[in-house]
């Protein structure tokens, strides 16, 4: 059931008799423009708070970093309470105060895990500065206490009994889902914790995901701190139902304990949040739609062979709205032969060309210089042009969507006259949101879109060009506010949120979702929101936000791709530690192009095993890329799947809105075990599950010689023994390593966790974004490593320690 927000008469708002419209507000809500809102749950909208709290009688007032920074304003003879919603980011200005309204037993309301990420504004930009912890009783810190990681990938909730809030347990948006606990070890010992919802960490052990701290130590005598957590960290009905109702009822018990409301008024506010109906649940029953790929039996659509003699364009110098016609004319052109090049020098555009050119899969390209023509060349391949809205946020996705159907290219009155493109649709003023646009795209246009492919693409990435590939393939574009964006024109996040609701539930299963779900802390549904939401319904993440020119890559064939053959695997030895160091971040198809090439270009590639993970996806998309890779890789170089098989998703909670799950799980991995054998790759790195979703892996793809799980040590697995082990008579390889640290922290991680076990056998992600080239691995960890420590590839990892097994196994 849609839940709206209510809109009351003013006469039945004033629960608070003794309030008076003069009387200053007691509670504070902090919003500043532009501020980043790190793990922050999505729902709670820092400029909606104030209307929240107003419908069950509530009075507040929003203000900025300087006003909070002012003492002779923010303080406790003004303000009982202050609300902070941007989850782990708070902001330095104004710190001090608002430590100083928290020592004199000034209220908090916080969420995500609190002040554990500064942010400074410098040039009018908020810049986070790391994790940095605010949470101690020390002279810098707020005294809300530090966060433990759950037990297991997935933890039981509940909803505390006699929890004074009075929620229920028909408020929690999901029964079981992984969240951050407060560490109540980490507080004063005088302070009181009030668990509300709790997380399982054992049998019989339960900490607080939710709870009011009475802070009791003589820091922070007085006051009470509402540590909202992660409970509910999705974008869907029930997270906001908990938020507002476990808002509305916390600040209304912080002001009775304060003694600013009686207890009538509290227990007023109790029967209005009790009198709101819950919103019903998702409905996990769906049926996958069974219509096959237009395009034939590969996971992603392959373009026609490209035309032998390709048109290049550098665009480089071009206007953002020139790229974008040339885009929609280069898909347009696509689906009948592809045929132009867009070329960036970033994406090492002319590398590639030649490599296509060296191995035949063109004869030869030239670089058009009035590349205004080709619209008169290929006049018949549109039929006009389209004007988004600029005023409304995303737009251009709404005109995307539309020119992939009608055949328009995306144009404003400029390049139009420009191009002498007649203007057939105007969208400007059309829409007063994005999500009604959105809901008119698919109304009108769901029988010729894509249900087999879509794109997550922000506004701001068209200008990259890579939609181009969606305009051919009709791919249905799309992008859902996260708490940042949440405040452009137009944007209602959970809105948007059913409309693609609606429409995924008419889409199949196992199909790829392109793009990238964030631009930016805050904006979008973020990395783990987003791959969470679209694996629901069985959609796994390409990463392809800024590749261009897939309508000519994806059109080659090359033909199964074979591996260089390793050298044997060295002599087991009993006191060595065996590391297999393997690059991450591989499905991310955009580094391929240049990032990657760095690493094989470096002058001490081939010096040590160094191994690296990769989409399969790039076998449909990029093949002569993948090929080239293939051939210019070091004998000691082995290539593994990148992130949990075809597309990155997350097994916890892939497919999750069907019946039968089961099912189109197995889909999935029957997809990634035909792709895993086209690329000749023998195992893939999973990204979080526990071990039955490695069982499943296992029994459908038993040709791996092992599991390379974990994207980091990030799930919750730690200490050798729960690291590598053997499970269903394949050999885990957990990741020992993390990059909390920095460059010279992998090996400090492969010691601690290793300890005194010998033979060892590691499984050390190389993080791409740390250990940046090949040189650094050298510098930061091979150069580093200890005498005992031998590195290998992933095939002889699992020989080494399969042969270390049954040695153990004749003994016994």
């Amino acid at each position: 059931m849609k839940l709206l927000i209510k809109l009351f008469a003013f006469c039945s708002l004033i629960i608070f008799s003794g309030f008076s419209a003069a009387e200053t507000p007691k509670i504070a809500v902090l919003v500043e423009k532009d501020m980043i809102n790190f793990a922050g749950q999505p729902t709670l909208l820092p400029h909606r708070i104030k209307d929240i709290l107003a419908e069950y009688g509530i009075d507040s007032v929003e203000i900025d970093v300087q006003k909070m920074a002012d003492k002779s304003y923010f303080n406790t003879d003004n303000f009982t309470i202050i609300i902070l919603a941007y989850g782990n980011a708070f902001p330095l200005t104004g710190y001090e105060n608002l430590r100083d309204f928290h020592t004199n037993g000034g209220c908090l309301v916080v969420n995500g895990i609190p002040f554990t990420h500064p942010a400074e504004k410098k040039r009018n930009t908020w810049h986070d500065l790391g994790h940095i912890d605010y949470v101690h009783h020390d002279k810098k810190g707020m005294g809300t206490g530090n966060f433990g990681d759950p037990a297991t990938a997935i933890n039981e909730l509940r909803i505390a009994e006699n929890n004074p809030l009075g929620l229920k347990t028909h408020t929690l948006p999901k029964i079981n889902q992984w969240v951050q606990h407060l560490r109540v070890d980490t507080l004063a010992k005088e302070d009181e914790v009030i668990p509300i919802v709790e997380t399982r960490l054992g049998a019989e052990k339960w900490a607080p995901a939710t709870a009011i701290i009475k802070h009791e130590c003589p820091m922070f005598k007085g006051a009470m701190t509402l540590w909202l957590g992660q409970t509910a960290n999705q974008l869907h009905e029930k997270d906001y139902y908990f938020l507002r109702q476990t808002l509305a009822r916390g600040a209304a018990y912080m002001l009775r304990e304060k003694s600013h409301i009686s207890e009538d008024q509290y227990k007023a506010v109790l029967t209005k949040v009790d009198g709101e109906d819950a919103p019903s649940q998702s409905e996990n029953n769906l049926t996958p739609y069974k219509e096959p790929r237009p395009w034939g039996n590969t996971f992603l659509p392959k373009s026609k062979k490209p035309a032998e003699h390709i048109l290049a364009v550098d665009i480089d110098t071009l206007r953002a709205d020139e790229r974008i016609a040339l885009a929609c004319l280069q898909g347009l052109t696509s689906r009948e032969r592809p045929q132009i090049w867009l070329s960036l020098s970033e994406e090492n555009g002319d590398f590639w060309l030649d490599v296509h050119k060296k191995k035949g899969y063109i004869d030869s390209f030239e670089y058009v210089k009035d590349w205004k023509s080709l619209f008169k060349k290929f006049s018949a391949s549109f039929k006009g042009g389209i004007i988004p809205d600029d005023k409304l946020y995303r737009g251009n996705i709404i005109a995307a969507n539309a020119a992939a159907c009608e055949d328009f290219i995306i144009v404003n009155e400029l390049i139009a006259e420009e191009l002498n493109i007649d203007i057939k649709m105007d969208l400007r003023g059309k829409f007063e949101t994005y999500a009604e646009g959105m809901s008119w795209v698919w109304n009108n246009y769901s029988d010729q879109l894509s249900r087999h492919l879509c794109d997550v693409i922000h506004e701001s990435r068209f200008q990259n060009t890579a939609f181009a590939y969606d305009i051919q393939w009709k791919a249905l574009m799309f992008w859902i506010a996260g708490p940042k964006d949440a405040v452009l024109p137009g944007a209602d996040p959970i809105a948007e949120t059913q409309v693609m609701e609606r429409i995924f539930a008419e889409t199949a299963p196992n199909t790829a979702m392109l793009g990238f779900p964030w631009n930016g802390e805050g904006v979008g549904l973020g990395e783990v929101g987003g791959t969470s939401f679209c694996g629901g319904f069985g959609k796994s993440l390409v990463c392809t936000d800024h590749l261009p020119n897939l309508c000519i890559t994806s059109g080659v064939v090359t033909g199964p791709l074979k591996q260089r053959k390793q050298p044997p695997a060295p002599k087991l030895e009993n006191d060595k530690i065996y590391i297999s160091l393997v690059c991450s971040d591989g499905d991310n198809q955009n580094l391929w192009l240049t990032y990657f090439k760095n690493y094989v270009e470096d002058k001490h590639y081939g010096d040590f095993p160094f191994s690296f993970g990769m989409g399969p996806a790039i076998y449909d998309l990029q093949p002569a890329v993948a090929q080239w890779y293939y051939e210019n890789a070091a004998p000691t170089t082995e290539f593994i799947s990148d992130v949990s098989g075809i597309g990155y998703m997350r097994p916890d909670d892939y497919a999750l809105r069907f019946a039968d799950k089961t099912g189109v799980y197995e889909g999935f991995l029957d997809w990634t075990g035909k792709y895993l054998k086209l690329t000749d790759m023998k195992t893939l790195r999973t990204v979080g599950g526990g071990d039955e979703s490695l069982r499943t892996y296992i029994n459908h793809l038993d040709f791996m010689h092992s599991v390379f799980a974990d994207m980091g040590r990030y799930s919750g697995f730690s200490g050798y023994e729960n690291l590598t082990y053997t499970l269903d008579n394949m050999p885990v390889f957990r990741c020992h390593t993390t990059w909390d640290k920095g460059p010279k922290g992998f090996i400090e991680d492969v010691r601690q966790q290793v300890g005194d076990h010998r033979p060892a056998f590691v499984n050390a992600m190389a993080h791409c974004w740390t250990l940046e080239s090949i040189s650094i691995a050298k510098r930061d960890f091979v150069d580093q490593m200890d005498e005992d420590m031998v590195l290998v590839t992933p095939s002889q990892l699992a020989d080494l320690y399969s042969q270390h097994k049954q040695s153990d196994a004749v003994k016994e």
